[in-house]
């Protein structure tokens, strides 16, 4: 029998002597059979005990055991038992049968530790091309949203126009858990996130990406506030939010309404909302040579190369009323996921605006000096809908569908007088005086639909896939203008027309793209697209009498003018992939065809046709893990812009008249690229690329990029928390004025506490715009940022002038006594003119919060809003020989109180899930 083997067998002699000993040698005895479970092995002791003296003992370190103890009936005894690790046992025996079984299980001993914060000096790890920062320990207000919070890391800034750069890469795509929320906007996801529910960034800065990790206590619940602002000069502002996180959906929104200028979205948002749009257009079947070729660690758009964004918010110019609404819901599971998002805003904005120009030519200048009123009205209205459907392990669909709506209405009234003076006798020559006057209504819809299909075959990278895209605009305009002309008393009506103008855009595009493997390095590609598009064109016009008379003015416009273009274009790729070399080769042939008819023209039809061999060439070569060096070179074929082929005048500025080209034909687009780029210590990375594009023939050739050579340097400590970047690009623009931009960003360090980052942006013929900043945590009750920039404007040459503008900015959080806090923000702004005059401009708010609760779930928060009660800004420019100011008006001085309640409701995290 198995208890009589091994160590039962010593227990149970070990019993039988214990009968021997006088306090058992009675003539009744019983047997106590005692197991004991614990769950790993450890130190055992288990005791016999009688009016406290110890009778018996065993010790032993084996998991689960039994012992067997002889016991004399009648008698009473106590048994203990102690383990390493385990609760202590005592319990009573009464021994009143001859067998007794008792069971026992320990249960493990916990210790309640006290709470220990535990400060890491490495916040910021790499693995990859991916860096990684925790964000445990950077001091922010209860219930901030993760702006607040992204704002305080290094490296991260977080501009006035809600734009996110890191590093100096602006980042285009926002997720949470991996998961879009609002189609990855950063300003709306970050508004959308508190400030403590966020663990971690993974910033993948090459592709433009961030993803934000929740914390585990975050990731299942609700939690949202509501809030109102009633504040002097009849401000207000009132808003709730409502959030529900779900590890496997999200359901975000929020209503705001308020004529303080605070937006929901950035006018920015909404143009890159817009410009998404089109650029979706260019997507297509899945593609393993598209995929092969690797981009460039720097690649500058041109579009952005240029922008100097606000510092700090600024609530932009005039005086406007918003309301903004928006919808968020995500959800993923194991075969699909998808998300969709509503935006939709209201402004009416009231802007008042003054302008001088003096442009000097010898000894005569021209002094133009206006006031200008607009008035503007909009609704935009924005939907999107994406997601993947995944059929089988070899089959998925991902589909989009986007709506959008928008609505305008543009009231303008311009005011300008013009001097034409001989400054050597001090004499006016001309004077003029121009009244404009402009209403233009204008409403845009938009209708685009994306499906791709691919399905992946049985042998490895044997692909196929398909593409499908419905793409729809419409616009109508209505605008009705006038200019009058006064010259030396008398008044003259310039023109006085109406245009009636109805367009749209119906475009289908379709694609086909098989990948064959014809062995481990070689496969073989083929690309088939078509394109159709048809635009329609409308426009009436009218001049306008005294009366309500009008007449038509065949001039300006016409009955019909329909453009339909077809696009088929077949392609043959090869790629191989080697152990030092990569190639992808491919031939295109391309057909297009073009109709245009026209009516009440001289010209009613017009047919254009064009072909062109197309091909595409990228080569990789790698000197070993860390450096590789590549070329790229390609043709593509361009659309002319409908307003450039407009058959009419447009008069409705007497300034700038256009007329467009009805006969502009598609054209070619040549680019050729190299990088070399190197990665020493998986930490630095070195690289240098080359851009050239070409224009044949030159529709706009101003922008035309000649080349591109950018240098980028990073280097990051893995111990002590150092981050420096460098980047240097050198921007040409060729077939143009002789223009360059010099451009590089450098210093981003973190040590400690405190955090400094420089950037340089260098026009050699126009503008120079140099960024300090320094950023920090003086404890966890202060953190401060505060921004530099310096501007300096100089010609070629030097009897043009210098002008300096000088700007500050301050952004601090004080976190004072029995949670009272105060925020503070200002930018002061300083400019030097030519004749060493100066403007200045001086900004600055201020809010305390006072925040009660347990929870600090009730926020009451004082509010003084540009303190110095500025009321407009300056601005001013000089180029060449014209020099020009413009001052614009803004909110005026107001002291608000705000009242903002948070609550929340989260779910305990299941272990080990």
């Amino acid at each position: 029998m198995a208890f009589f083997s091994g160590p039962y067998y010593f227990i149970f002699l070990l019993s039988l002597m214990l009968c021997s000993s006088p306090v058992f040698a009675q003539k009744t005895t019983g047997l106590l059979r005692l197991c004991i479970g614990r769950q790993e092995r450890t130190q055992t002791d288990v005791y016999v005990l009688t009016e406290g003296r110890v009778q018996a003992s065993f010790h032993f370190k084996s998991a689960d055991t039994c012992l067997s103890i002889l016991l004399k009936k009648h008698s009473d005894y106590q048994i203990e038992i102690q383990a390493d690790g385990y609760k202590r046992y005592q319990y009573q025996v009464f021994l009143n049968r001859d067998l007794m079984l008792h069971r026992v299980r320990l249960e493990p001993e916990i210790t309640q530790l006290k709470e220990v914060i535990i400060k890491s000096d490495n916040r910021i790890s790499i693995r990859g091309d991916t860096t990684f920062i925790d964000t445990d320990g950077i001091p922010i207000m209860p219930h901030a949203d993760a702006s607040e919070l992204v704002s305080q890391i290094p490296g991260i800034r977080v501009y006035g126009d809600g734009t996110l750069s890191v590093m100096g890469k602006k980042i285009n795509r926002v997720t949470v858990n991996g998961k879009l929320l609002f189609g990855g906007n950063a300003t709306a996801t970050l508004k959308a996130l508190q400030g403590e529910m966020i663990k971690q960034l993974e910033v993948l800065a090459e592709a433009g990406s961030l993803n934000i990790r929740l914390k585990k206590e975050y990731e299942n619940g609700l939690y949202g506030n509501v809030g109102a602002s009633p504040a002097t000069k009849s401000r207000y502002q009132v808003g709730t939010r409502f959030n529900r996180i779900h590890p496997t959906h999200f359901f975000n929104t929020y209503l705001s309404v308020n004529n303080i200028n605070e937006r929901a979205l950035t006018q920015q948002d909404e143009d890159s909302y817009n410009r998404s749009t089109f650029l979706e257009m260019r997507n297509g079947a899945y593609s393993i040579t598209s995929q092969s070729e690797t981009m460039p660690i720097l690649r500058v758009q041109r579009t952005n190369v240029a922008t100097n964004p606000n510092l700090l918010a600024d609530p932009g110019e005039g005086i406007t009323r918003m309301a903004g609404l928006g919808l968020n819901f995500s959800k993923s599971g194991a075969r699909s996921s998808w998300t969709g998002f509503i935006f939709a805003d209201q402004d009416d904005r009231n802007v008042e605006r003054t302008e001088q120009q003096l442009i000097s030519v010898g000894l005569t200048e021209q002094v133009l000096r206006g006031r200008k009123n607009t008035r503007q009205f909009t609704d935009w209205l924005r939907g999107n809908v994406l997601g993947t459907i995944q059929f089988s392990e070899k089959s998925s669909l991902r589909f989009s569908q986007t709506i959008a709506y928008k609505r305008l209405k543009n009231l303008d009234t311009n005011y300008t007088s013009l001097q034409l003076i001989d400054r050597q006798r001090n004499d006016t020559l001309l004077k003029n005086i121009f009244q404009t006057f402009q209403d233009r209504r204008q409403s845009e819809f938009v209708l685009s639909q994306h499906l791709a299909w691919l399905r992946r075959h049985a042998k490895k990278a044997h692909v196929t896939s398909a593409y499908l895209n419905y793409f729809y605009q419409q616009n109508a305009t209505d605008l009705t203008y006038q200019n009058r002309q006064t010259a030396f008393v008398e008044s003259t009506t310039i023109n006085h027309n109406q245009i009636h103008q109805v367009s749209s855009v119906q475009v289908l595009k379709a694609e086909l793209v098989h990948a064959l493997p014809l062995s481990r390095r070689w496969l073989l590609e083929s690309t088939t697209t078509a394109n159709s598009s048809t635009a329609p064109f409308h426009q009436q016009a009218y001049q306008l009498g005294e009366t309500t008379s009008r007449l038509v003015r065949p001039d300006l416009g016409f009955d019909t003018w329909e453009i339909q273009n077809f696009e088929w274009k077949s392609q043959l790729t090869a790629l191989y992939k080697g152990l030092r070399w990569d190639l992808v080769a491919g031939m295109a042939t391309w057909h297009w065809y073009s109709t245009r008819k026209l009516v009440s023209l001289d010209q009613e039809k017009q047919f254009f046709k064009e072909q062109q061999w197309m091909p595409h060439l990228f080569l990789m070569y790698r000197f070993s893990r860390q450096t590789k060096a590549s070329f790229r070179y390609q043709i593509s074929r361009m659309d002319p812009m409908l307003p450039d082929m407009l058959p009419v005048m447009d008069s409705s500025s007497i300034q700038v008249i256009r007329k467009g080209n009805p006969s502009l034909l598609n054209y070619a687009q040549r680019n050729a690229e190299v990088n070399v780029s190197t990665v020493v210590a998986t930490a630095n990375n070195l690289t240098f690329n080359l851009y050239y594009e070409g224009v044949e023939p030159p529709v706009n050739p101003q922008l035309n990029v000649g080349f591109l050579g950018s240098l980028n340097q990073t280097m990051r400590q893995y111990g002590h928390l150092n981050h420096w970047t460098f980047t240097f690009m050198w921007l040409n623009f060729n077939r143009s004025s002789p223009v360059q931009l010099y451009f590089f960003n450098f210093l981003s360090r973190r040590e400690n506490r405190v955090s400094l980052s420089g950037e340089n942006r260098l026009y050699q013929t126009l503008l120079n715009s140099t960024t300090l900043g320094i950023k920090g945590i003086g404890s966890q009750r202060v953190t401060f940022q505060f921004d530099y920039r310096f501007n300096l404007v100089k010609q070629l040459k030097a009897q043009t002038g210098v002008n300096i503008r000088n700007e500050g900015s301050v952004k601090a959080n004080l976190n004072l006594k029995n949670q009272w806090y105060a925020h503070i923000t200002g930018t002061a702004i300083v400019s030097k003119k030519t004749n060493d005059t100066y403007v200045a401009n001086t900004i600055a708010d201020l809010k305390i919060a006072k925040y009660l609760g347990e929870k600090s779930q009730i926020r009451l928060t004082l509010g003084a809003t540009n303190i110095f009660d500025n009321r407009t800004i300056f601005e001013f420019q000089q180029m060449a020989n014209t020099r020009s100011e413009e001052s614009v008006n803004r909110l005026p001085r107001y002291f608000s109180f705000d009242f903002t309640y948070y609550w929340n409701k989260w779910k305990k995290p299941v272990p080990n899930e």
